[in-house]
């Protein structure tokens, strides 16, 4: 298993800088007035450039529960994500707001609830208008990270549609796509309960409900999308 990881992390590194060069390319062409030929090109490497980050990010995520390496800070982890995004362009005009008790864990690799909550922080931090509120509690044997926005909110439609590769709701917005992608493949492998909803007085909210005992099994995620 660890040599099939690093055999697909190396292939996606290997492809990553002929990507880059394959955009430079388009770029040029363009510059000549070849547009048709340069967009093409652009949809091409956008297209490979998300299957290998995809794959990259997949081969990160520990395989199964009994393999990780230990247990998640949730404390350590949520504040030096947040901090980072807050000397972002977007999250340095946002308010943030947390509510996370110290010496709080979850039994989820330390890398993967780092993904998890970094995709789920950086959704929030490029919808929100100006401000997110993090909270993780230990409720009923279960403990639950929520993360929520006051940006506009998902078209009720497209709610199913997010935990899919690559799905972008605003080409407008950088990023590839893959967030919440990410996050749900990450739920899968720990049989987590993973809700993406919109929030009755506006917004979003992402909420992941991590089971005290989790089965080394892996199972899709349980991905419910409300209004």
């Amino acid at each position: 298993m660890e040599k099939a990881r690093s055999r697909a992390s190396d292939l996606a590194h290997g492809l990553k800088t002929p990507l880059t060069v394959l955009t430079n390319n388009a770029y040029s062409l363009r510059e000549k007035g070849e547009v048709e030929i340069a967009d093409e090109l652009d949809h091409l490497a956008e297209t490979m450039l998300s299957h290998v980050e995809h794959e990259l990010a997949r081969a990160r995520i520990t395989p199964s529960p009994d393999q990780r390496s230990g247990d998640a800070d949730v404390e350590k982890i949520i504040s030096e994500t947040v901090r980072m995004l807050r000397h972002t362009e977007a999250g340095e005009r946002l308010a943030w707001e947390t509510d996370v008790a110290e010496d709080f864990s979850v039994p989820v690799d330390p890398h993967d609830f780092r993904e998890l909550a970094g995709n789920l922080l950086e959704n929030a931090c490029k919808w929100a208008r100006s401000r997110i509120h993090v909270t993780a509690i230990r409720q009923n044997g279960q403990s639950r990270l929520t993360v929520e926005d006051d940006g506009p909110g998902v078209l009720p439609e497209r709610l199913p549609d997010l935990p899919r590769r690559g799905v972008r709701l605003d080409r407008l917005k950088t990023g590839s796509g893959l967030g919440l992608a990410i996050v749900s493949e990450i739920a899968a492998v720990y049989d987590l309960t993973l809700t993406l909803e919109n929030r009755v007085e506006g917004g979003f909210r992402a909420e992941v409900v991590f089971p005290d005992v989790i089965a080394s099994r892996t199972l899709h995620p349980r991905v419910a999308t409300t209004t």
